[in-house]
């Protein structure tokens, strides 16, 4: 797990991550319930890949802790687009893991727009698909994505 060590590796961070959730565990190494959420911390970023799990130490990252108004830990920050939409303070796995599910966005968005392969038809079914999409298993979303990335790059600019 990355710990960021001063400020400017926050900053930075945060605004190379456009469009991308970042989460941020405020944590500290003599904090017991910090220590007994690690492990849940650790899994939700190997389960949800496409989203950016950091770690701030607060005693060694006093600067970053400071400018975020860290009060109580564990505190974790959500983040997009370089703003802060969501605060978390306590060892609640559950709340967590729900926060993560509800920020982290599409996963396939921040896949980029890749390369068209052939001149293939453009599909019509691209809106009603998009509509449908909270029904899709992610196989048919991950599909839905490159259609529609495939429809955007090949109609007339």
């Amino acid at each position: 797990m990355r710990f960021l060590q001063n400020k400017q590796e926050f900053d930075q961070l945060l605004s190379s991550s456009r469009g991308q959730l970042v989460v941020i565990d405020f944590t500290a190494s003599w904090c017991g319930p910090c220590q007994s959420i690690a492990p849940v911390f650790e899994q939700l970023s190997n389960e949800f890949s496409h989203v950016t799990f950091v770690k701030v130490d607060v005693d060694a990252n006093r600067e970053t802790a400071a400018s975020c108004q860290i009060k109580a830990m564990p505190t974790f920050q959500f983040y997009k687009d370089g703003h802060m939409i969501h605060s978390l303070t306590g060892a609640n796995p559950s709340a967590l893991r729900e926060a993560v599910i509800k920020f982290q966005g599409d996963k396939w968005a921040i896949a980029g727009e890749g390369h068209r392969l052939s001149n293939a038809p453009q599909s019509a079914s691209n809106a009603s698909q998009s509509a449908s999409n909270a029904q899709l298993s992610e196989r048919e979303k991950r599909l839905a994505a490159i259609e529609a990335r495939f429809a955007k790059s090949s109609s007339p600019n």
